[in-house]
């Protein structure tokens, strides 16, 4: 009986496969099902580093330094916003259209805190610059994400 018992094992075999690739789709499944909390979590982390950023720039003394401090920190909130913009979609519920809304609000404050600094020609002009875009940016940041729920 040697080719029933081979027949068994053959049928066998072929379960084990079926239940390990429904396994797998059941894991990769639940794996997608986290992807709203994933990307909440980027999120709400950009989120929090944009206010780090913010408070960086406050707290940049006058010197030629400020200016390349200022533009390391903007460059840093920009990636920030890139992070916001790609991963709010994915957050379901009310967070999700919370943060899309502040991002696209506080996009254009960012670009004039920018355009301020970098176009500063001399030291005490980008001193001053630095110090209105902080204060700029802290208030819109303020007004854009104060209703964000993370």
């Amino acid at each position: 009986m040697p080719g029933r018992r081979d027949a068994g094992t053959l049928t066998g075999m072929r379960l084990l496969i079926a239940l390990l690739a429904v396994s797998g789709a059941l894991v990769a499944a639940g794996c997608g099902g986290s992807s709203s909390g994933d990307a909440k979590a980027k999120a709400c982390d950009a989120r929090d580093d944009i206010q780090t950023q913010i408070t960086k720039i406050q707290g940049l003394a006058t010197g030629s330094t400020t200016l390349d401090e200022a533009k390391t920190a903007l460059d840093q909130i920009s990636k920030d916003l890139d992070t916001i913009s790609s991963e709010a979609p994915k957050v379901t519920g009310d967070v999700g259209d919370q943060l899309q809304t502040a991002n696209d609000a506080f996009k254009k404050s960012v670009k004039d805190a920018a355009n301020s600094v970098t176009s500063a020609g001399s030291i005490s002009g980008a001193a001053a610059a630095v110090t209105a875009a902080a204060e700029q940016l802290s208030a819109s940041y303020k007004s854009a994400f104060s209703g964000v729920k993370c």
